[in-house]
């Protein structure tokens, strides 16, 4: 059953230029004092340069995952399925929206909004009659011009 899982990690490691360490078996490791059945993976060491750079990488590390995620369900009798991969979204064309107001309308309600802009003092209310304005016409298909 190691050499399953051993043998997947040294496909990945292959693909990768990557020196295979091989299977060493220790007696004197905390973690085999079990009954259960382990493996500890040293698939890498932070002192090689190299390998502690590749341990920075999502993707590398990621597919290294898959790697010995493959190896155990070997080693353990599962067939491996792969996950299917998300498609990169195509890009759409915008959808033409729909006009929510005839033009008509629309040019009354930004003249009676024009006429409340000119008459006001206030700078922030100037601002909001322009952002209302420009509601009505993007509500009529219009483009914006207040930003």
């Amino acid at each position: 059953q190691i050499e399953a899982l051993h043998a997947a990690i040294k496909a990945f490691l292959q693909r990768h230029g990557l020196k295979d360490r091989g299977i060493k078996i220790r007696t004197n490791l905390a973690v085999l004092k079990v009954k259960a059945k382990a493996a500890l993976l040293e698939c890498f060491f932070i002192s090689n340069p190299k390998e502690a750079a590749l341990m920075k990488d999502a993707a590398f590390l990621l597919e290294l995952a898959e790697a010995i995620g493959q190896g155990v369900l070997v080693a353990i009798g599962i067939a491996y399925v792969p996950v299917k991969k998300p498609e990169t979204p195509q890009p759409t064309q915008p959808k033409e929206e729909k006009k929510l107001m005839k033009t008509e309308d629309a040019n009354k309600i930004i003249r009676i909004l024009q006429d409340r802009w000119n008459a006001s003092t206030c700078q922030d209310e100037k601002k909001e009659v322009g952002r209302l304005a420009d509601e009505v016409r993007v509500a009529a298909g219009m483009k914006k011009v207040n930003g």
